[in-house]
Protein backbone atom coordinates (compact mmCIF):
# COMPACT_ATOMS: atom_id res chain seq x y z
CA UNK A 1 0.00 0.00 0.00
CA UNK A 2 1.57 3.38 -0.77
CA UNK A 3 1.91 5.90 1.99
CA UNK A 4 3.07 8.79 -0.17
CA UNK A 5 -0.09 11.07 -0.59
CA UNK A 6 -0.65 14.41 -3.02
CA UNK A 7 -1.70 16.58 -0.87
CA UNK A 8 -5.31 18.89 -1.31
CA UNK A 9 -4.70 22.45 -2.69
CA UNK A 10 -5.95 24.22 0.65
CA UNK A 11 -3.45 22.48 2.53
CA UNK A 12 -0.46 22.86 0.77
CA UNK A 13 -0.77 26.26 0.68
CA UNK A 14 -1.85 26.86 4.17
CA UNK A 15 1.59 25.45 4.77
CA UNK A 16 2.95 27.44 2.25
CA UNK A 17 1.21 30.57 4.28
CA UNK A 18 2.85 29.13 7.34
CA UNK A 19 6.51 29.91 5.83
CA UNK A 20 5.42 33.82 5.38
CA UNK A 21 2.86 34.48 8.11
CA UNK A 22 3.84 33.54 11.65
CA UNK A 23 2.40 36.49 13.28
CA UNK A 24 0.61 39.48 13.10
CA UNK A 25 3.70 41.25 12.49
CA UNK A 26 4.21 39.12 9.12
CA UNK A 27 0.91 40.18 7.81
CA UNK A 28 2.00 44.65 8.59
CA UNK A 29 5.21 43.76 7.30
CA UNK A 30 3.75 42.05 3.93
CA UNK A 31 0.81 45.01 3.78
CA UNK A 32 2.94 47.83 4.36
CA UNK A 33 5.17 46.90 1.73
CA UNK A 34 2.68 46.38 -0.68
CA UNK A 35 1.35 49.75 0.30
CA UNK A 36 5.18 51.12 -0.18
CA UNK A 37 4.80 49.66 -3.88
CA UNK A 38 1.93 51.24 -5.05
CA UNK A 39 3.43 55.07 -4.05
CA UNK A 40 1.76 55.30 -1.08
CA UNK A 41 2.73 58.08 0.68
CA UNK A 42 -0.05 57.88 3.80
CA UNK A 43 -0.26 54.26 5.85
CA UNK A 44 -2.30 54.29 8.37
CA UNK A 45 -2.08 50.67 10.61
CA UNK A 46 -5.12 49.96 13.08
CA UNK A 47 -5.14 46.80 15.35
CA UNK A 48 -7.01 44.86 17.95
CA UNK A 49 -5.65 42.83 20.57
CA UNK A 50 -2.37 42.61 19.10
CA UNK A 51 -3.55 42.17 15.57
CA UNK A 52 -4.67 38.89 16.44
CA UNK A 53 -8.30 39.99 16.42
CA UNK A 54 -8.29 42.25 13.60
CA UNK A 55 -5.38 44.08 11.41
CA UNK A 56 -7.06 47.53 9.32
CA UNK A 57 -4.08 48.72 6.85
CA UNK A 58 -5.31 51.97 4.39
CA UNK A 59 -3.33 54.09 2.33
CA UNK A 60 -3.42 56.47 -0.85
CA UNK A 61 -1.64 54.14 -3.07
CA UNK A 62 -2.35 53.81 -6.72
CA UNK A 63 -4.80 51.40 -5.99
CA UNK A 64 -5.98 48.01 -7.38
CA UNK A 65 -7.99 48.29 -10.73
CA UNK A 66 -11.71 46.71 -10.47
CA UNK A 67 -10.49 44.16 -13.25
CA UNK A 68 -7.71 42.78 -11.24
CA UNK A 69 -9.09 42.64 -7.99
CA UNK A 70 -10.57 38.91 -8.33
CA UNK A 71 -6.97 38.40 -9.05
CA UNK A 72 -5.34 40.37 -6.54
CA UNK A 73 -5.70 37.14 -3.95
CA UNK A 74 -5.19 34.60 -6.03
CA UNK A 75 -2.07 32.37 -5.25
CA UNK A 76 0.60 32.83 -8.09
CA UNK A 77 -1.18 36.24 -9.50
CA UNK A 78 1.49 39.31 -9.72
CA UNK A 79 1.38 41.93 -11.69
CA UNK A 80 5.42 42.36 -10.67
CA UNK A 81 6.97 39.33 -12.74
CA UNK A 82 6.50 37.98 -16.43
CA UNK A 83 9.17 35.25 -16.78
CA UNK A 84 11.30 33.49 -13.88
CA UNK A 85 14.55 36.27 -14.65
CA UNK A 86 12.04 39.35 -13.57
CA UNK A 87 12.84 37.95 -9.71
CA UNK A 88 16.61 39.24 -10.07
CA UNK A 89 15.67 42.62 -10.89
CA UNK A 90 12.66 43.56 -9.16
CA UNK A 91 12.31 47.06 -7.95
CA UNK A 92 9.34 46.10 -5.69
CA UNK A 93 9.15 44.58 -2.66
CA UNK A 94 7.11 41.74 -3.28
CA UNK A 95 4.14 40.07 -4.84
CA UNK A 96 0.64 41.43 -3.74
CA UNK A 97 -1.03 38.61 -5.31
CA UNK A 98 1.46 36.58 -3.29
CA UNK A 99 0.80 38.62 -0.04
CA UNK A 100 -2.82 38.37 0.25
CA UNK A 101 -3.11 34.56 -0.80
CA UNK A 102 -0.94 33.83 2.08
CA UNK A 103 -2.81 35.77 4.04
CA UNK A 104 -6.46 34.52 2.91
CA UNK A 105 -5.35 30.86 3.97
CA UNK A 106 -4.92 31.84 7.61
CA UNK A 107 -7.61 34.55 8.57
CA UNK A 108 -10.56 36.28 6.84
CA UNK A 109 -9.77 39.36 4.27
CA UNK A 110 -11.97 42.08 3.03
CA UNK A 111 -10.34 43.91 0.29
CA UNK A 112 -11.81 47.26 -0.64
CA UNK A 113 -9.65 49.44 -3.29
CA UNK A 114 -10.16 52.37 -5.37
CA UNK A 115 -8.15 52.67 -8.83
CA UNK A 116 -6.60 56.29 -9.57
CA UNK A 117 -7.82 56.36 -12.65
CA UNK A 118 -11.64 55.10 -11.49
CA UNK A 119 -14.20 57.36 -9.59
CA UNK A 120 -15.63 54.88 -7.15
CA UNK A 121 -14.08 52.05 -5.02
CA UNK A 122 -14.85 48.30 -5.13
CA UNK A 123 -14.66 45.76 -2.31
CA UNK A 124 -14.79 42.15 -2.27
CA UNK A 125 -14.21 39.45 0.43
CA UNK A 126 -11.85 36.34 0.34
CA UNK A 127 -10.97 33.12 2.47
CA UNK A 128 -8.91 30.38 1.89
CA UNK A 129 -9.83 29.65 -2.21
CA UNK A 130 -13.19 31.45 -1.90
CA UNK A 131 -13.18 34.89 -3.41
CA UNK A 132 -16.26 37.04 -3.85
CA UNK A 133 -17.00 39.54 -6.79
CA UNK A 134 -16.00 43.00 -6.26
CA UNK A 135 -19.02 45.36 -5.27
CA UNK A 136 -18.92 49.02 -6.27
CA UNK A 137 -18.52 51.12 -2.62
CA UNK A 138 -17.63 54.43 -1.57
CA UNK A 139 -13.55 54.87 -0.84
CA UNK A 140 -10.64 57.06 -1.39
CA UNK A 141 -8.13 56.64 -4.06
CA UNK A 142 -5.50 53.87 -2.76
CA UNK A 143 -6.80 50.74 -0.84
CA UNK A 144 -7.64 48.94 2.34
CA UNK A 145 -7.25 45.71 3.57
CA UNK A 146 -9.01 44.55 7.03
CA UNK A 147 -7.85 41.31 7.78
CA UNK A 148 -10.04 39.43 11.00
CA UNK A 149 -9.52 36.21 12.95
CA UNK A 150 -5.77 35.02 12.57
CA UNK A 151 -5.38 31.56 12.80
CA UNK A 152 -8.61 30.85 13.72
CA UNK A 153 -9.22 27.23 12.19
CA UNK A 154 -5.50 26.43 13.02
CA UNK A 155 -5.26 26.47 16.70
CA UNK A 156 -1.87 24.93 16.72
CA UNK A 157 -0.52 27.94 15.23
CA UNK A 158 -2.79 29.72 17.08
CA UNK A 159 -1.51 29.06 20.56
CA UNK A 160 1.93 29.75 19.24
CA UNK A 161 1.07 33.47 19.59
CA UNK A 162 2.16 35.52 22.31
CA UNK A 163 0.10 37.92 24.28
CA UNK A 164 -1.66 40.95 22.93
CA UNK A 165 1.22 43.59 24.39
CA UNK A 166 4.14 40.80 22.89
CA UNK A 167 2.07 40.90 19.87
CA UNK A 168 1.54 44.65 19.29
CA UNK A 169 5.37 45.41 20.57
CA UNK A 170 6.26 43.37 17.66
CA UNK A 171 4.10 45.25 15.10
CA UNK A 172 5.46 48.52 16.68
CA UNK A 173 8.95 47.51 15.58
CA UNK A 174 8.12 46.65 11.93
CA UNK A 175 6.12 49.92 11.81
CA UNK A 176 9.40 51.97 13.57
CA UNK A 177 11.08 50.77 11.11
CA UNK A 178 9.85 51.44 7.82
CA UNK A 179 9.09 54.61 9.07
CA UNK A 180 12.71 55.32 10.21
CA UNK A 181 13.93 53.72 6.40
CA UNK A 182 10.76 55.70 4.56
CA UNK A 183 10.75 59.06 5.83
CA UNK A 184 8.72 60.46 3.20
CA UNK A 185 5.54 58.16 3.74
CA UNK A 186 3.32 59.29 6.91
CA UNK A 187 2.89 56.02 9.36
CA UNK A 188 0.20 55.55 12.07
CA UNK A 189 -0.37 53.21 14.50
CA UNK A 190 -3.55 52.81 16.25
CA UNK A 191 -3.68 49.97 19.05
CA UNK A 192 -7.25 48.59 20.51
CA UNK A 193 -8.69 52.22 19.76
CA UNK A 194 -5.72 54.19 20.82
CA UNK A 195 -3.27 56.41 18.92
CA UNK A 196 0.96 54.90 19.55
CA UNK A 197 2.61 56.46 17.10
CA UNK A 198 2.43 58.83 14.42
CA UNK A 199 4.95 60.20 12.15
CA UNK A 200 2.52 62.67 9.87
CA UNK A 201 3.94 65.54 8.87
CA UNK A 202 8.02 65.02 10.31
CA UNK A 203 9.49 64.29 6.65
CA UNK A 204 13.58 63.99 7.74
CA UNK A 205 15.08 61.08 8.83
CA UNK A 206 16.79 62.09 11.71
CA UNK A 207 13.85 64.06 13.07
CA UNK A 208 12.09 60.74 13.31
CA UNK A 209 15.45 58.50 14.77
CA UNK A 210 14.78 61.19 17.65
CA UNK A 211 11.24 60.76 18.09
CA UNK A 212 11.80 56.98 18.34
CA UNK A 213 15.05 56.80 20.11
CA UNK A 214 14.73 60.44 22.41
CA UNK A 215 15.84 63.81 21.69
CA UNK A 216 18.98 63.92 24.10
CA UNK A 217 20.84 61.75 21.24
CA UNK A 218 20.58 64.45 18.50
CA UNK A 219 24.49 65.46 19.40
CA UNK A 220 25.22 61.87 19.10
CA UNK A 221 24.22 61.17 15.53
CA UNK A 222 26.54 60.74 12.70
CA UNK A 223 25.01 61.58 9.36
CA UNK A 224 25.88 58.86 6.20
CA UNK A 225 25.94 60.00 2.83
CA UNK A 226 29.35 57.94 1.40
CA UNK A 227 29.55 56.17 -2.12
CA UNK A 228 32.17 53.77 -2.17
CA UNK A 229 32.30 50.99 -4.96
CA UNK A 230 30.65 48.96 -5.05
CA UNK A 231 28.18 50.79 -2.25
CA UNK A 232 26.40 53.39 -1.87
CA UNK A 233 25.43 53.99 1.85
CA UNK A 234 22.59 56.50 3.39
CA UNK A 235 21.49 57.27 6.96
CA UNK A 236 22.86 57.69 10.31
CA UNK A 237 24.95 55.60 13.25
CA UNK A 238 25.32 56.83 16.56
CA UNK A 239 28.86 58.14 17.96
CA UNK A 240 31.15 55.55 19.90
CA UNK A 241 29.54 56.76 23.68
CA UNK A 242 26.05 55.94 22.49
CA UNK A 243 25.82 52.55 22.96
CA UNK A 244 23.28 49.91 23.71
CA UNK A 245 23.21 46.17 25.23
CA UNK A 246 21.67 44.91 22.16
CA UNK A 247 21.05 44.98 18.26
CA UNK A 248 18.01 46.10 18.41
CA UNK A 249 18.82 50.20 17.61
CA UNK A 250 20.19 48.20 14.33
CA UNK A 251 18.19 49.25 11.43
CA UNK A 252 19.39 47.73 7.42
CA UNK A 253 17.59 48.14 4.33
CA UNK A 254 19.13 46.60 1.20
CA UNK A 255 18.22 48.59 -1.84
CA UNK A 256 15.39 49.89 0.18
CA UNK A 257 14.54 46.29 1.88
CA UNK A 258 15.05 45.77 5.53
CA UNK A 259 16.25 42.49 5.98
CA UNK A 260 18.76 41.22 9.15
CA UNK A 261 21.72 39.95 7.31
CA UNK A 262 24.83 38.04 9.00
CA UNK A 263 27.41 39.36 7.05
CA UNK A 264 25.92 42.99 7.71
CA UNK A 265 25.88 42.51 11.00
CA UNK A 266 29.28 41.08 11.41
CA UNK A 267 30.45 44.58 9.48
CA UNK A 268 28.89 47.20 11.78
CA UNK A 269 30.94 44.86 14.59
CA UNK A 270 33.89 44.94 13.01
CA UNK A 271 33.18 48.72 12.19
CA UNK A 272 32.66 49.30 16.25
CA UNK A 273 35.07 46.65 17.28
CA UNK A 274 37.37 48.91 18.32
CA UNK A 275 36.26 51.90 20.04
CA UNK A 276 33.45 50.66 21.80
CA UNK A 277 32.79 48.79 25.26
CA UNK A 278 33.16 44.42 24.59
CA UNK A 279 28.99 43.49 24.11
CA UNK A 280 27.80 47.04 23.64
CA UNK A 281 26.12 47.97 20.00
CA UNK A 282 25.98 50.98 18.09
CA UNK A 283 22.52 52.91 16.67
CA UNK A 284 22.86 52.24 13.50
CA UNK A 285 20.09 53.18 10.80
CA UNK A 286 21.03 53.09 7.32
CA UNK A 287 19.96 52.46 4.01
CA UNK A 288 22.71 50.56 1.50
CA UNK A 289 21.92 50.51 -2.36
CA UNK A 290 24.12 47.91 -4.61
CA UNK A 291 23.30 46.79 -7.80
CA UNK A 292 20.43 44.58 -7.99
CA UNK A 293 22.08 41.59 -9.63
CA UNK A 294 24.64 41.59 -6.70
CA UNK A 295 22.11 40.10 -4.27
CA UNK A 296 19.94 37.73 -4.22
CA UNK A 297 16.38 38.68 -2.46
CA UNK A 298 14.67 35.83 -2.43
CA UNK A 299 16.08 33.04 -0.46
CA UNK A 300 14.17 33.69 2.60
CA UNK A 301 10.63 33.18 2.55
CA UNK A 302 9.69 36.71 4.72
CA UNK A 303 12.42 38.51 2.58
CA UNK A 304 14.14 39.05 5.90
CA UNK A 305 17.84 38.02 4.27
CA UNK A 306 19.47 38.44 1.59
CA UNK A 307 22.48 36.79 -0.36
CA UNK A 308 25.48 38.48 -1.66
CA UNK A 309 27.23 38.02 -4.61
CA UNK A 310 30.45 39.28 -3.35
CA UNK A 311 29.66 39.63 0.29
CA UNK A 312 33.82 39.68 1.15
CA UNK A 313 33.81 43.12 -0.82
CA UNK A 314 30.29 44.17 1.34
CA UNK A 315 32.21 43.18 4.84
CA UNK A 316 35.77 44.64 3.77
CA UNK A 317 34.01 48.14 1.83
CA UNK A 318 31.09 48.68 4.67
CA UNK A 319 33.38 49.48 8.08
CA UNK A 320 35.74 51.60 5.73
CA UNK A 321 32.90 53.68 5.01
CA UNK A 322 31.60 54.08 8.84
CA UNK A 323 35.22 54.49 9.68
CA UNK A 324 35.53 57.56 7.65
CA UNK A 325 32.48 59.31 8.20
CA UNK A 326 32.97 58.56 12.26
CA UNK A 327 36.83 60.46 11.56
CA UNK A 328 35.54 63.17 9.44
CA UNK A 329 32.51 64.41 11.04
CA UNK A 330 32.92 63.92 14.82
CA UNK A 331 33.05 67.19 16.70
CA UNK A 332 36.40 67.57 17.87
CA UNK A 333 38.07 69.96 20.52
CA UNK A 334 39.72 73.32 18.53
CA UNK A 335 43.40 72.53 17.95
CA UNK A 336 46.13 75.05 18.45
CA UNK A 337 46.80 76.79 15.79
CA UNK A 338 50.22 76.42 14.75
CA UNK A 339 50.11 72.53 15.44
CA UNK A 340 47.53 71.97 12.25
CA UNK A 341 50.15 73.24 9.98
CA UNK A 342 52.07 70.38 10.66
CA UNK A 343 51.70 66.67 10.45
CA UNK A 344 53.13 65.81 14.63
CA UNK A 345 51.84 62.08 13.52
CA UNK A 346 54.82 60.49 13.20
CA UNK A 347 57.77 58.88 14.85
CA UNK A 348 59.06 62.62 16.14
CA UNK A 349 56.18 63.48 17.98
CA UNK A 350 56.28 63.00 21.88
CA UNK A 351 53.89 60.19 22.22
CA UNK A 352 53.91 58.60 18.88
CA UNK A 353 55.16 55.06 17.84
CA UNK A 354 58.22 54.92 16.39
CA UNK A 355 57.26 53.01 12.94
CA UNK A 356 60.77 52.18 11.92
CA UNK A 357 61.61 50.85 15.15
CA UNK A 358 61.77 46.74 15.14
CA UNK A 359 61.43 45.46 18.86
CA UNK A 360 60.03 42.56 20.24
CA UNK A 361 59.04 44.55 23.11
CA UNK A 362 56.52 47.49 21.96
CA UNK A 363 55.78 48.92 25.70
CA UNK A 364 59.63 49.69 26.03
CA UNK A 365 59.84 51.01 22.55
CA UNK A 366 56.81 53.05 23.61
CA UNK A 367 57.94 54.36 26.85
CA UNK A 368 61.40 54.83 25.22
CA UNK A 369 59.46 58.36 23.27
CA UNK A 370 58.00 59.73 25.98
CA UNK A 371 60.80 61.84 26.64
CA UNK A 372 60.49 65.92 26.51
CA UNK A 373 64.44 66.32 25.26
CA UNK A 374 62.95 64.80 21.63
CA UNK A 375 61.43 68.24 21.17
CA UNK A 376 61.99 72.32 21.83
CA UNK A 377 59.08 74.80 23.08
CA UNK A 378 60.03 77.09 20.17
CA UNK A 379 58.28 74.52 17.38
CA UNK A 380 54.60 74.61 19.16
CA UNK A 381 53.28 78.30 19.88
CA UNK A 382 50.20 77.33 21.22
CA UNK A 383 47.58 80.17 21.37
CA UNK A 384 44.69 77.78 23.15
CA UNK A 385 44.48 77.75 26.60
CA UNK A 386 44.34 74.49 28.83
CA UNK A 387 45.44 73.32 32.41
CA UNK A 388 45.57 70.31 34.00
CA UNK A 389 43.83 69.47 37.40
CA UNK A 390 43.69 66.89 39.77
CA UNK A 391 46.78 65.78 37.73
CA UNK A 392 44.64 63.25 35.53
CA UNK A 393 42.51 65.77 33.87
CA UNK A 394 43.19 68.30 30.90
CA UNK A 395 40.98 71.37 30.51
CA UNK A 396 40.76 73.15 26.80
CA UNK A 397 39.25 76.27 26.92
CA UNK A 398 37.27 77.23 23.46
CA UNK A 399 35.34 80.02 22.14
CA UNK A 400 32.21 78.41 23.41
CA UNK A 401 32.86 75.64 25.26
CA UNK A 402 34.74 73.87 28.02
CA UNK A 403 36.59 70.63 26.91
CA UNK A 404 37.51 68.37 29.53
CA UNK A 405 40.04 65.32 28.67
CA UNK A 406 41.26 61.95 30.83
CA UNK A 407 45.71 62.23 29.90
CA UNK A 408 45.67 58.39 30.35
CA UNK A 409 42.75 57.46 27.97
CA UNK A 410 43.76 59.74 25.47
CA UNK A 411 47.83 58.85 25.19
CA UNK A 412 46.46 55.22 25.82
CA UNK A 413 44.99 55.80 22.46
CA UNK A 414 47.24 57.65 20.44
CA UNK A 415 49.36 54.80 21.41
CA UNK A 416 47.17 52.26 20.61
CA UNK A 417 46.80 53.44 16.69
CA UNK A 418 50.71 54.17 16.79
CA UNK A 419 51.18 50.19 17.40
CA UNK A 420 48.36 49.18 15.68
CA UNK A 421 50.21 50.61 12.74
CA UNK A 422 53.39 49.57 13.56
CA UNK A 423 52.28 46.48 13.07
CA UNK A 424 50.36 46.05 10.58
CA UNK A 425 53.65 47.21 8.45
CA UNK A 426 56.23 45.11 10.21
CA UNK A 427 55.22 42.09 11.50
CA UNK A 428 57.99 40.62 13.70
CA UNK A 429 57.69 36.57 13.52
CA UNK A 430 58.27 34.04 16.53
CA UNK A 431 59.56 30.71 15.34
CA UNK A 432 57.78 27.61 18.09
CA UNK A 433 59.78 25.26 20.06
CA UNK A 434 57.70 23.00 19.19
CA UNK A 435 55.37 23.31 15.66
CA UNK A 436 52.11 22.97 16.45
CA UNK A 437 49.74 19.89 14.34
CA UNK A 438 46.56 21.29 14.38
CA UNK A 439 43.54 18.81 13.11
CA UNK A 440 40.56 20.82 11.03
CA UNK A 441 37.05 19.26 10.34
CA UNK A 442 37.04 18.35 6.73
CA UNK A 443 35.09 21.69 5.54
CA UNK A 444 37.51 23.45 7.47
CA UNK A 445 40.76 21.91 6.13
CA UNK A 446 39.90 22.72 2.20
CA UNK A 447 39.36 26.14 3.05
CA UNK A 448 42.65 26.40 4.67
CA UNK A 449 43.95 25.12 1.56
CA UNK A 450 42.95 27.95 -0.38
CA UNK A 451 44.05 30.63 2.34
CA UNK A 452 47.45 29.44 3.19
CA UNK A 453 48.99 32.18 0.63
CA UNK A 454 47.18 34.93 2.86
CA UNK A 455 47.78 33.43 6.06
CA UNK A 456 51.65 33.26 4.87
CA UNK A 457 51.20 37.33 4.51
CA UNK A 458 49.91 37.52 7.67
CA UNK A 459 53.01 36.46 8.94
CA UNK A 460 52.71 32.53 9.59
CA UNK A 461 54.59 29.77 8.36
CA UNK A 462 52.29 26.89 7.92
CA UNK A 463 52.10 23.60 5.79
CA UNK A 464 49.97 21.10 4.72
CA UNK A 465 50.23 17.95 7.01
CA UNK A 466 47.64 15.52 5.29
CA UNK A 467 44.71 13.40 6.84
CA UNK A 468 42.74 16.92 7.67
CA UNK A 469 45.74 18.29 9.60
CA UNK A 470 48.43 21.45 8.70
CA UNK A 471 51.36 22.33 11.02
CA UNK A 472 52.38 25.83 12.32
CA UNK A 473 56.26 26.59 12.32
CA UNK A 474 56.46 29.84 13.10
CA UNK A 475 53.85 32.99 14.37
CA UNK A 476 53.67 37.11 14.47
CA UNK A 477 54.91 37.82 17.71
CA UNK A 478 52.14 38.92 19.00
CA UNK A 479 50.43 35.32 18.90
CA UNK A 480 52.52 34.14 21.53
CA UNK A 481 50.10 34.05 23.80
CA UNK A 482 47.30 32.53 21.44
CA UNK A 483 45.22 29.49 21.34
CA UNK A 484 46.28 28.71 17.94
CA UNK A 485 43.84 26.37 16.98
CA UNK A 486 40.70 28.17 17.93
CA UNK A 487 42.11 31.58 16.50
CA UNK A 488 42.79 29.85 12.88
CA UNK A 489 38.99 28.05 13.40
CA UNK A 490 37.44 30.65 13.82
CA UNK A 491 39.69 32.28 11.03
CA UNK A 492 38.25 30.14 8.20
CA UNK A 493 34.91 30.13 9.58
CA UNK A 494 34.85 33.62 8.39
CA UNK A 495 36.64 32.80 5.05
CA UNK A 496 34.15 29.81 4.84
CA UNK A 497 30.95 31.81 5.68
CA UNK A 498 31.91 35.44 3.92
CA UNK A 499 33.93 34.51 0.66
CA UNK A 500 36.80 36.69 -0.38
CA UNK A 501 36.95 38.94 3.31
CA UNK A 502 39.97 40.22 4.93
CA UNK A 503 41.25 39.41 8.20
CA UNK A 504 42.48 42.08 10.33
CA UNK A 505 44.76 41.08 12.55
CA UNK A 506 45.09 44.27 14.60
CA UNK A 507 41.21 42.86 16.22
CA UNK A 508 42.02 39.71 17.31
CA UNK A 509 44.89 40.58 18.96
CA UNK A 510 42.82 43.85 20.38
CA UNK A 511 43.35 42.92 24.08
CA UNK A 512 47.19 42.05 23.64
CA UNK A 513 47.82 45.14 21.63
CA UNK A 514 45.23 47.62 23.96
CA UNK A 515 47.57 46.27 27.38
CA UNK A 516 51.15 47.10 25.56
CA UNK A 517 49.53 50.82 24.85
CA UNK A 518 47.64 50.86 28.65
CA UNK A 519 50.50 49.89 30.06
CA UNK A 520 52.94 52.69 27.87
CA UNK A 521 50.81 55.29 28.92
CA UNK A 522 50.79 58.53 30.46
CA UNK A 523 49.61 57.47 34.27
CA UNK A 524 46.44 59.20 36.20
CA UNK A 525 48.18 61.32 38.78
CA UNK A 526 51.47 62.35 36.51
CA UNK A 527 51.19 66.15 36.30
CA UNK A 528 52.47 67.02 32.70
CA UNK A 529 54.74 70.29 31.46
CA UNK A 530 53.56 72.48 29.16
CA UNK A 531 55.21 71.17 26.50
CA UNK A 532 53.85 67.44 27.04
CA UNK A 533 50.05 68.80 26.99
CA UNK A 534 50.83 70.57 23.65
CA UNK A 535 52.24 67.47 21.94
CA UNK A 536 49.10 65.58 23.38
CA UNK A 537 46.63 67.65 22.27
CA UNK A 538 48.93 67.72 18.93
CA UNK A 539 48.87 64.18 18.69
CA UNK A 540 45.03 63.36 19.34
CA UNK A 541 44.17 65.74 16.58
CA UNK A 542 46.52 63.36 14.32
CA UNK A 543 44.82 60.24 15.43
CA UNK A 544 43.02 58.16 13.08
CA UNK A 545 40.78 57.49 15.93
CA UNK A 546 39.87 59.87 18.47
CA UNK A 547 36.70 59.75 19.95
CA UNK A 548 37.06 56.39 22.36
CA UNK A 549 39.67 54.76 24.23
CA UNK A 550 40.69 51.22 23.19
CA UNK A 551 38.65 49.91 26.18
CA UNK A 552 35.45 51.69 24.60
CA UNK A 553 35.62 54.98 27.26
CA UNK A 554 35.29 58.29 26.29
CA UNK A 555 38.43 60.77 25.98
CA UNK A 556 36.51 63.80 26.46
CA UNK A 557 33.66 65.56 27.62
CA UNK A 558 32.47 68.74 26.10
CA UNK A 559 30.81 71.25 28.29
CA UNK A 560 28.79 73.86 26.55
CA UNK A 561 27.75 77.39 28.17
CA UNK A 562 23.87 76.08 28.16
CA UNK A 563 25.45 72.94 29.84
CA UNK A 564 27.00 74.78 32.47
CA UNK A 565 24.21 77.08 33.11
CA UNK A 566 21.20 74.00 33.45
CA UNK A 567 24.17 72.96 36.23
CA UNK A 568 24.07 76.17 38.08
CA UNK A 569 20.07 76.19 37.45
CA UNK A 570 20.83 79.65 35.26
CA UNK A 571 18.35 77.63 32.74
Amino acid sequence: MPTIKILDPVTVTKIAAGEVIDRPSSIVKELIENSLDAGATQITISIESGGKKQILITDNGSGIHPDDMTLAPARHATSKLTSIHDIYTLDSFGFRGEALASICHVARVTLTSRHHTQEIGYQLNAYQDHISMPNPIAHGKGTTIDVQDLFFELPVRKNFLKSSASESAQIYDIILHMALLNPTVSFVLISDGKERYNTTGITDQKTRILQAFGKNISSQLVEINTNMSPLSVTGYIGNPTLTYPNRAKQLISINGRIVKSPVIQQAIYQSFRDIIPHRRFPLVVLNISILKDAVDINIHPQKQDVKFLNPGILFDTLPKIIQANLHTKLTMMPMPESSTQTNHYTHESTFAYAQTQSSPDLVKSAQALYSPELFTPKDYAVTTDYFQILDTYIIVKAKDSLWLLDQHAVHERILYEKIKTNFKTHIEKQPLLISEIITLSPDLYDICQSEFSLLLELGFDIEDFGQNRIVIREIPSVFANTPLQIWLEDYLYQAKEIPGSRRDLTLDQKETLQLKACKAAIKAGKRMSDIEVKHLLTDLQQSPANYTCPHGRPLFIRLQKNDLEKLFLRS
